[in-house]
């Protein structure tokens, strides 16, 4: 009975030592949350997404960012930012063709930025799901552009990021939209909006793992009570 107890908390302890290994961190962020573009504006060609803040409201303009956003809609971590600061962060300029193939190019850190609403917390692009996705509505055209990276805190806790960001032009369709870029041209929306989504790294499970340490230790002190046996017959 004795050799079972010890073999348990020696269990006990070995899963305790796992556990704070990895504590549960109330500093990251998880959750959902919308942004929209502020006083800032894009260009988009085929290689590059620039972002900024037009001289109209005092900015730098084009090709002096980073552009401004505000955030709409959050949801956990977020919820703070419902209603929104006027300018919640910013958002850095993209080297679109750079980040097609994820995981070839170093991650594009600080690519949004928390600055006035999280003071410290970002979120780093990795890498871009996908290509271009140009739609049309009445009247209208969009782009579409989808985001996979990490969401970092202030005490740098690590959660997975993904996002997409939706470009409007008025009187436009895809396909003009399209054969736009294709000749070498840029496009200018006069503003843009997103969805991002920031969801926790999954840690491996310690309850498994202690009942296979607790079944150890039993049957060690089964195996000690049999030789224990043994050694009374002879």
């Amino acid at each position: 009975m004795k050799s079972t107890i010890v073999n348990l908390l020696g269990a006990t302890a070995i899963a305790g030592s796992i556990a704070a290994a990895h504590p549960a961190e109330a500093a990251e962020l998880v959750g959902t949350f919308n942004i929209s573009s502020s006083s800032s504006q894009a260009v988009i060609s085929s290689t590059s997404i620039d972002f900024f803040v037009p001289t109209s409201v005092g900015g730098p303009g084009p090709g002096s960012g980073p552009g401004a956003f505000a955030i709409t809609d959050g949801q956990g971590s977020f919820t703070q930012f419902d209603p929104p600061p006027t300018q919640a962060g910013l958002i850095r300029d993209l080297n679109y063709s750079a980040y097609t193939s994820p995981g070839v190019n170093p991650p594009l850190t600080n690519f949004l930025q928390f600055s006035n609403a999280l003071p410290g917390n970002s979120f780093t692009l990795t890498g871009l799901l996908q290509p271009f996705t140009f739609a049309s509505g009445l009247g209208s055209a969009s782009i579409t552009v989808f985001l996979g990276g990490q969401f970092i805190s202030s005490d740098g806790d690590i959660t997975n990021g993904t996002g997409s960001l939706v470009f409007s032009y008025a009187g436009q369709s895809a396909d003009s939209l399209q054969a736009i870029l294709a000749s070498g041209g840029s496009l200018q929306a006069t503003g843009y909006t997103g969805q991002f989504a920031a969801t926790a790294v999954p840690f491996p499970a310690l309850a498994p793992g202690l009942l296979v340490l607790g079944s150890l230790g039993f049957a060690n002190n089964v195996l000690s009570r049999r030789r224990n046996k043994q050694t009374t017959k002879v």
